[in-house]
Protein backbone atom coordinates (compact mmCIF):
# COMPACT_ATOMS: atom_id res chain seq x y z
CA UNK A 1 0.00 0.00 0.00
CA UNK A 2 1.06 3.51 -1.13
CA UNK A 3 1.53 6.30 0.95
CA UNK A 4 -1.36 8.11 -0.85
CA UNK A 5 -3.38 4.91 -0.98
CA UNK A 6 -2.85 5.00 2.72
CA UNK A 7 -4.42 8.47 3.08
CA UNK A 8 -7.09 8.06 0.92
CA UNK A 9 -8.10 5.01 2.77
CA UNK A 10 -7.96 6.94 6.26
CA UNK A 11 -8.36 10.39 5.23
CA UNK A 12 -11.34 11.39 8.02
CA UNK A 13 -9.71 9.72 10.86
CA UNK A 14 -6.46 11.77 9.69
CA UNK A 15 -8.45 15.04 9.22
CA UNK A 16 -10.00 14.42 12.88
CA UNK A 17 -7.27 13.66 14.46
CA UNK A 18 -5.70 16.72 12.97
CA UNK A 19 -8.77 19.19 13.82
CA UNK A 20 -8.42 17.41 17.39
CA UNK A 21 -4.83 18.43 17.72
CA UNK A 22 -5.51 21.86 16.61
CA UNK A 23 -8.04 22.41 19.14
CA UNK A 24 -5.63 21.07 21.58
CA UNK A 25 -3.21 23.50 20.53
CA UNK A 26 -5.61 26.31 20.54
CA UNK A 27 -6.46 25.81 24.06
CA UNK A 28 -3.05 25.25 25.23
CA UNK A 29 -2.18 28.69 23.21
CA UNK A 30 -5.32 30.55 25.38
CA UNK A 31 -4.00 28.79 28.54
CA UNK A 32 -0.57 30.63 28.31
CA UNK A 33 -2.63 33.86 26.84
CA UNK A 34 -4.47 34.09 30.10
CA UNK A 35 -1.61 33.05 32.52
CA UNK A 36 1.02 35.41 30.80
CA UNK A 37 -2.12 38.40 30.95
CA UNK A 38 -2.03 37.63 34.86
CA UNK A 39 1.45 37.99 35.08
CA UNK A 40 1.63 41.09 33.46
CA UNK A 41 -1.45 42.22 35.88
CA UNK A 42 0.92 41.05 38.91
CA UNK A 43 4.20 42.57 37.04
CA UNK A 44 2.14 46.34 36.95
CA UNK A 45 0.37 45.98 40.31
CA UNK A 46 3.72 45.25 42.34
CA UNK A 47 5.64 48.23 40.24
CA UNK A 48 2.64 50.66 40.80
CA UNK A 49 2.81 49.54 44.83
CA UNK A 50 6.39 49.63 44.54
CA UNK A 51 6.96 53.05 43.03
CA UNK A 52 4.40 54.14 45.37
CA UNK A 53 6.50 52.80 48.25
CA UNK A 54 9.23 54.71 47.12
CA UNK A 55 7.35 58.25 46.27
CA UNK A 56 6.27 57.88 50.06
CA UNK A 57 9.18 57.11 51.80
CA UNK A 58 11.09 60.23 50.10
CA UNK A 59 8.25 62.42 51.69
CA UNK A 60 9.38 64.22 55.09
CA UNK A 61 7.14 64.97 57.92
CA UNK A 62 7.99 68.87 56.93
CA UNK A 63 6.89 68.51 53.71
CA UNK A 64 3.74 66.54 55.00
CA UNK A 65 3.26 69.82 57.28
CA UNK A 66 3.50 72.19 54.26
CA UNK A 67 1.18 69.98 52.35
CA UNK A 68 -1.59 70.59 55.34
CA UNK A 69 -0.56 73.85 55.97
CA UNK A 70 -3.36 76.60 54.95
CA UNK A 71 -0.55 79.18 54.42
CA UNK A 72 3.59 77.60 54.40
CA UNK A 73 4.92 80.91 53.37
CA UNK A 74 4.70 81.89 57.00
CA UNK A 75 6.92 79.03 58.14
CA UNK A 76 9.28 77.46 55.99
CA UNK A 77 11.72 78.35 53.18
CA UNK A 78 10.99 78.82 49.58
CA UNK A 79 12.85 75.89 48.76
CA UNK A 80 10.98 73.51 50.96
CA UNK A 81 7.70 74.55 49.11
CA UNK A 82 9.08 73.93 45.92
CA UNK A 83 10.15 70.37 46.97
CA UNK A 84 6.63 69.91 48.36
CA UNK A 85 4.94 71.19 45.15
CA UNK A 86 7.33 68.59 43.10
CA UNK A 87 5.86 65.72 45.70
CA UNK A 88 2.36 66.93 44.69
CA UNK A 89 3.32 66.53 41.17
CA UNK A 90 4.59 63.29 41.31
CA UNK A 91 2.08 61.53 43.67
CA UNK A 92 -0.42 63.11 41.10
CA UNK A 93 1.45 61.65 38.11
CA UNK A 94 1.43 58.44 40.14
CA UNK A 95 -2.29 58.29 40.96
CA UNK A 96 -2.76 58.81 37.17
CA UNK A 97 -0.53 56.31 36.07
CA UNK A 98 -2.31 53.71 38.02
CA UNK A 99 -5.68 54.84 37.21
CA UNK A 100 -4.56 54.41 33.43
CA UNK A 101 -3.89 51.17 34.71
CA UNK A 102 -6.84 50.10 36.12
CA UNK A 103 -8.70 51.62 32.87
CA UNK A 104 -6.68 49.34 30.33
CA UNK A 105 -7.18 46.30 33.11
CA UNK A 106 -4.07 45.63 34.64
CA UNK A 107 -5.27 47.07 38.09
CA UNK A 108 -7.78 45.13 39.97
CA UNK A 109 -11.05 47.16 40.80
CA UNK A 110 -10.00 45.45 44.51
CA UNK A 111 -7.06 47.10 44.41
CA UNK A 112 -7.86 50.40 42.59
CA UNK A 113 -10.32 50.96 45.49
CA UNK A 114 -7.58 51.15 48.31
CA UNK A 115 -5.17 53.45 45.96
CA UNK A 116 -8.84 55.81 45.12
CA UNK A 117 -8.77 56.57 48.72
CA UNK A 118 -5.37 57.07 49.40
CA UNK A 119 -5.82 59.49 46.26
CA UNK A 120 -8.43 60.93 47.95
CA UNK A 121 -6.69 61.41 51.25
CA UNK A 122 -4.08 63.29 49.43
CA UNK A 123 -6.57 65.20 48.27
CA UNK A 124 -7.48 66.41 51.33
CA UNK A 125 -4.78 68.13 52.17
CA UNK A 126 -4.82 71.90 52.36
CA UNK A 127 -1.88 72.61 49.49
CA UNK A 128 -2.58 69.49 47.96
CA UNK A 129 -6.52 70.70 47.15
CA UNK A 130 -5.35 74.11 46.14
CA UNK A 131 -2.42 72.82 43.65
CA UNK A 132 -5.59 70.69 42.35
CA UNK A 133 -7.82 73.60 41.66
CA UNK A 134 -5.18 76.17 40.51
CA UNK A 135 -3.49 73.30 38.01
CA UNK A 136 -5.21 70.27 37.31
CA UNK A 137 -9.25 70.32 37.74
CA UNK A 138 -9.49 72.38 34.67
CA UNK A 139 -6.23 71.29 32.35
CA UNK A 140 -7.18 69.33 29.46
CA UNK A 141 -3.84 67.71 28.95
CA UNK A 142 -4.99 65.96 32.48
CA UNK A 143 -7.63 62.69 31.39
CA UNK A 144 -10.95 64.27 31.93
CA UNK A 145 -12.22 60.88 34.37
CA UNK A 146 -9.46 61.39 36.24
CA UNK A 147 -10.41 65.05 36.74
CA UNK A 148 -13.74 64.24 37.32
CA UNK A 149 -12.70 61.53 40.19
CA UNK A 150 -10.63 64.00 41.89
CA UNK A 151 -13.79 66.40 41.52
CA UNK A 152 -15.58 63.68 43.30
CA UNK A 153 -13.03 63.36 45.82
CA UNK A 154 -12.69 66.88 47.17
CA UNK A 155 -16.78 66.87 46.97
CA UNK A 156 -16.82 63.91 49.18
CA UNK A 157 -14.24 65.89 51.34
CA UNK A 158 -17.10 68.92 51.27
CA UNK A 159 -19.78 66.62 52.71
CA UNK A 160 -17.43 65.16 55.59
CA UNK A 161 -16.89 68.87 56.90
CA UNK A 162 -20.43 69.72 56.43
CA UNK A 163 -21.43 66.54 58.64
CA UNK A 164 -18.92 67.09 61.43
Amino acid sequence: MSVLDFFNKYEKMIVGLAAMATLGAFCVTMYQVIETRQQIRANFSYQIHKDGREIRKSIDNEIINILKSPDPKQEYFKDRIEKAQNIIRELLMYYVAAYHQKSYGNITENEWGYMEKEFCNFLSYYQVEKYWKERIANNELWDKEFRDLGERCLSKKGDKNENS
